[in-house]
């Protein structure tokens, strides 16, 4: 499964003012896919129906970042508000920095692992096998 791109054309985050098709031409040998949404923070619900790797390119992720169901995803944001659009006014260094900020979330995605729900057991039982071993042995297996 391709990683996805997803970018907010909200105005609040300010993509809706970069050429995203250049940017697509850019990333066009990546294995990647290019999702547009109106507004990321709005549309929670479609967000969680996504699968896979995604990179959100937009604001950061302190919004909606507790709302996203993270279950087996691996989930980056790539903040160009604040790290571009607002630091910037020169289109084409906005533009490289744009790619720069995707090109980073994207070496992030490569190390981050995926998260998955622990068992709510998970805890018990390593805390039963603890006690086992402690009967056995004794409160301090150190001691001679």
């Amino acid at each position: 499964m391709p990683t996805r791109l997803v970018f907010c054309k909200s105005e609040l985050c300010g993509t809706n003012k970069l050429e995203l098709k250049r940017i697509k031409l850019d990333f066009k040998k990546a294995n990647l896919e290019f999702l547009e949404m109106d507004d990321l923070c709005g549309n929670i619900q479609e967000v969680n129906k996504l699968k896979g790797d995604l990179v959100f390119v937009g604001c950061s992720g302190k919004v909606i970042k507790g709302k996203i169901d993270e279950s087996n995803k691996r989930i980056v944001f790539a903040n160009i508000r604040e790290e571009c659009l607002w630091l910037y006014n020169d289109e084409e260094t906005i533009y490289r920095e744009v790619l720069l900020e995707i090109r980073i979330a994207l070496h992030r995605l490569k190390f981050k692992k995926t998260t998955e729900r622990v068992p709510l057991n998970c805890f018990r039982n390593k805390v039963g096998k603890y006690i086992e071993i402690i009967s056995e042995i004794g409160p301090n297996p150190f001691k001679v």
